[in-house]
């Protein structure tokens, strides 16, 4: 079977060699919508509405591991326009966090995506730490940043140089999506290429997709003039074809985003601090008052921001908390396997026994 027909929706060769012979039958799609019970996948001209087998919900060990929002699956027809997943093919790559609240759980935002559209305003929304913290998410992609409603700040060009200064090696372009001025993003989207917008609540993401497909397809909401904050206008993941070519996925907007990951996550926001830590005199530098350190210099020098500093230090921290909490996790989680085994064994033990 030839598969050059879903190269708009992002196909390529790694997920092509996944495919053994035997399921070249099946029906190759991509997840568009995820619901509480089944999904929308747009497949060769067509659209489902899938299930996944009861086989795929017992084999995954968590939630991340069932089907998302740009997911390729393999299908098969139930009837017309409707189809059971057998499979999710390898991500080739992923955006995601921790589940909001104290549960440790990843929680995946997108799957499969080339760049990513990370969206702040240019009104009182707008923040660098938080900045700092969305990059964390372009882990195997490209970020660009978006600063949007250009037409509400008197000189944008200020608000782009304080984030050159902090955040190194990345696009950033400006918009005013509600006055229908957009075309700044034009030249990231490509054909065969997929785009994920993410950014807070009351950002525009919303309105920067309707303003690039051309017709109001996703809802709008007002934002409180006194802190900027809107309402989720978007609740839940969208895939959309562009007109133009390419793909973009909407995602609702985040009041909350807890780090998921290790540290390299956060080598695209502070790639100038990690690229000091190696001039440091010694390896197991801790950065605070050990003589030939090269950031305390830095800083003491005005050559690296303070903020910066202490919102690197800050997430740094984090990450390391929930590697030692994923550690104990893992732990317990590998006891009570071993708990369930022998209790299994002593009780087959004693059925022989009778």
């Amino acid at each position: 079977m030839e598969y050059n027909h879903l190269s708009p929706l992002g196909w390529n060769t790694y997920f092509e060699n996944q495919i053994t012979q035997d399921e070249r039958e099946l029906i190759v799609g991509k997840v568009s919508i995820e619901n509480k019970t089944n999904y929308q996948v747009l497949a060769a001209g067509e659209t489902y509405i899938a299930e996944a087998t009861g086989r795929l919900f017992y084999m995954a060990e968590t939630d991340a591991e069932l089907p998302k929002v740009g997911d390729w699956v393999l299908m098969m027809e139930i009837d017309k326009g409707k189809a059971v997943i057998q499979k999710v093919l390898q991500r080739q790559s992923v955006i995601s966090r921790k589940v909001p609240g104290k549960k440790l759980e990843e929680q995946i935002i997108a799957t499969n995506i080339d760049k990513l559209f990370i969206v702040q305003g240019l009104d009182s929304n707008f923040n660098l730490a938080r900045l700092e913290r969305y990059l964390a998410l372009a882990q195997n992609v490209e970020p660009i940043i978006v600063l949007n409603k250009a037409d509400l700040c008197p000189h944008p060009e200020d608000i782009v140089r304080q984030v050159k200064e902090r955040i190194k090696n990345v696009e950033i372009v400006v918009a005013a999506a509600l006055q229908n001025q957009v075309s700044t993003l034009h030249p990231y989207i490509k054909a065969g290429s997929t785009i994920a917008i993410v950014g807070s609540s009351g950002v525009g993401k919303s309105t920067i997709i309707n303003s690039l497909i051309g017709r109001p397809f996703m809802a709008t909401g007002e934002v409180r003039e006194l802190d900027s904050k809107g309402r989720h206008t978007t609740t839940s993941r969208h895939l959309m074809l562009l007109e133009s070519g390419g793909v973009l996925i909407d995602t609702p907007g985040m009041r909350e985003l807890q780090l998921w990951g290790d540290q390299y996550s956060l080598s695209t926001s502070f790639e100038d601090i990690e690229a000091l830590s190696e001039h440091c005199k010694f390896k197991n530098c801790t950065h605070t008052d050990e003589k030939g350190c090269a950031i305390t210099q830095a800083l003491d020098e005005g050559s690296v921001d303070e903020a910066h500093w202490i919102n690197y230090v800050k997430m740094i921290k984090e990450l390391a908390y929930l590697e030692t909490r994923q550690d104990v996790s893992a732990m317990l989680e590998r006891k009570n396997k071993w708990k369930k085994i022998h209790k299994e064994q002593r009780e087959l033990y004693k059925r022989r026994n009778i």
